[in-house]
């Protein structure tokens, strides 16, 4: 006789996929530098990417290519630290709220704190957890001498705080 994983732990297994696919996509991220293959690893590709000011994409490739040039462009060092997930799974889909805090090396050698959420939509395709809608909203964008309290965006930004 076959056993039935009862609804409310396979609930808990559904969310902690969603989870590890997320940490996977960013310490490959992070640590590899390899931002295109992970997109392709996690991404649907029919994906929504908006990362407001910071840049848009209508599809996986358009990801991919914004990684490629806007993000290596700007970045040369990322850790992005990810927790809080809020995480409702319905069926075949599910979504996801997370807030990060990403330690930043610009290109240009300076360091930048970052603190934002991000707000997911996910999708089980063959079998495994893909991100179909990846909405970055930034609470703060600051240099590491300045502070998030005492220049919480850039200079030249048009951002204001929310607090």
């Amino acid at each position: 006789m076959a056993e039935t994983t009862p609804p409310d732990a396979q609930a808990l297994l559904e969310k902690d996929a969603i989870k590890e696919a997320v940490y996977e996509f960013f310490y490959r991220g992070d640590e590899e530098g390899e931002w295109a293959g992970a997109i392709d690893q996690f991404a649907t590709e029919d994906i929504s990417f908006d990362a407001g000011e910071f840049g848009t994409a209508d599809d996986r490739d358009g990801w991919r290519d914004w990684a490629e040039t806007v993000w290596k462009e700007n970045m040369a060092a990322s850790w992005h630290m990810l927790h809080n997930p809020l995480i409702e799974v319905d069926g075949d889909e599910a979504t996801g709220r997370w807030r990060v805090e990403e330690a930043l090396v610009t290109t240009e050698g300076d360091a930048v704190w970052a603190q934002g959420t991000y707000d997911h939509e996910y999708r089980r395709v063959d079998g495994a957890w893909k991100c179909s809608s990846w909405t970055f909203t930034v609470s703060y964008l600051t240099p590491y001498e300045q502070g998030w309290a005492e220049q919480p965006f850039p200079e030249d930004s048009n951002e204001e705080p929310d607090w």
